[in-house]
């Protein structure tokens, strides 16, 4: 059930980043750099990526002025070990990297998919899909390394989040913004696929999805067909951010027909529409006839996983102790582990 959050309650869980490390990409500006500033106002230890070094550096400069703790770094995210060194930078600075933001981003071009090029021989030239690399398959590239690097992190308060930045044309469209559009839809896509093989590796990703805002990213004629159409607050889309990384795993949401009920946030959306609050939109699924049968086979699989993974370090165990009580506690874990697959009770 989708709720509305008022600001307000945005930051209610604010204790939880205390001492996290946060990195954001593309945050030398725009919607990445008021998250960067909300994350660390509030105790995280921020890591800035951006193409634009020097804005980056105005931002962690903003940020210590103030008290908080942040360090950037030069990083083209097109560049798959370009995020590496960003990764290794945090991992070298703060010892761990908790909550992985990929913000970079940049809006549709002046060309279009549609404006076909020749070349010399009247062959089609291959298009520049730049729009949908950057915010699409770097986005990726992000995700992807924020996986590997919570994999090395044994701190158990971690909150392991990762927050996809992609936008209400997720959802719809808008004439003439195509590859703007598909790399938004594919984020949203990408959180969905992902989400239960993440819940199953005590991942937490979600998506913030904002309206128009009013950066420098949104090009003037976008602004001029917009005019008296209100757009997305930045502080708020920041604070939605910040609350899909810390939100509880399930919140308590009054209905009218069943009372209280218990809804997951993982894989959620977190919308704002417009200027009005943030909508968090819980990930949803097809649950009648084959997809009902297909959940259910997706949800087992990842419990046979943790199976798996349980017998390795049982067996572990017992090479390292040895004897009957090591036996009885592999006995007992892999009794206990098969009977959660059995009731198909959820990993978390």
């Amino acid at each position: 059930m989708a709720t509305n959050i008022p600001d307000e309650k945005l930051f209610q869980f604010s204790k939880r980043v205390v001492n996290q490390t946060v990195i954001i990409t593309g945050a030398a500006s725009g919607i990445g750099r008021e998250t960067a500033l909300q994350f660390a106002r509030f105790g995280a230890n921020v890591v800035i990526g951006d193409i634009n070094s020097e804005g980056a550096q105005k931002v962690v400069e903003e940020i210590t002025a103030d008290g908080g703790k942040a360090i950037s770094q030069k990083c083209n995210v097109l560049d798959f070990n370009s995020q590496i060194d960003l990764f290794e930078l945090a991992v070298g600075t703060f010892g761990k990297v908790d909550v992985v933001i990929p913000n970079a981003g940049t809006a549709e071009p002046a060309r279009r998919i549609t404006d076909i090029k020749l070349d010399t021989d009247g062959r089609p030239l291959k298009p520049d899909l730049f729009c949908l690399n950057l915010n699409y398959d770097s986005a990726i590239y992000t995700a992807h390394l924020a996986i590997h690097y919570f994999s090395k992190n044994q701190d158990v308060t971690s909150l392991r989040a990762i927050v996809m930045v992609a936008s209400m044309l997720g959802f719809t469209s808008m004439p003439g913004a195509i590859e703007y559009c598909t790399s938004k839809h594919g984020i949203i896509g990408f959180v969905r696929a992902i989400n239960p093989i993440l819940r199953s590796q005590n991942i937490r990703i979600a998506s913030v999805c904002p309206w128009f805002v009013d950066t420098p990213l949104v090009p003037d004629d976008t602004k001029t067909l917009l005019a008296g159409i209100p757009f997305s607050p930045i502080h708020r889309v920041a604070g939605a951010a910040f609350l899909a990384a810390t939100d509880p795993l399930e919140v308590e949401v009054k209905t009218e027909k069943e009372g209280v009920i218990k809804i997951s946030t993982l894989g959620a959306a977190y919308t704002i529409p417009d200027d009005r609050e943030v909508y968090r939109i819980p990930n949803t699924e097809i649950s009648e006839g084959v997809y009902a049968l297909l959940n259910n086979r997706v949800r087992n699989i990842a419990l046979i996983r943790k199976v798996q993974t349980l017998r390795t370090v049982l067996a572990y165990m017992k090479l390292v102790l040895g004897g009957r009580l090591s036996s009885a506690l592999v006995g007992v874990g892999l009794i206990f582990s098969l009977y959660r697959v059995i009731k198909r009770i959820s990993p978390r």
